[in-house]
């Protein structure tokens, strides 16, 4: 079976992102309910996946 991957790449106008800035889209998405324990998971589980990979040295 031969398969093939094709990446489409969209470009975003600065104008669109500053947009979604502004307009509060980023900080309703941190605002979420156990938002920011999951990134202290994600955080923890990455440190975690170094340290035993030996590229973080433990405190």
């Amino acid at each position: 079976m031969d398969m093939k991957l094709e990446v489409v790449v969209v470009p975003v106008p600065d104008a669109d992102r500053d947009g979604d800035f502004r307009s509060g889209w980023y900080g309703e998405r941190e605002a979420r309910p156990g938002a920011e324990d999951l990134g202290r998971l994600g955080r923890y589980a990455g440190y975690l996946v170094r340290e035993q990979a030996g590229s973080e040295v433990p405190a």
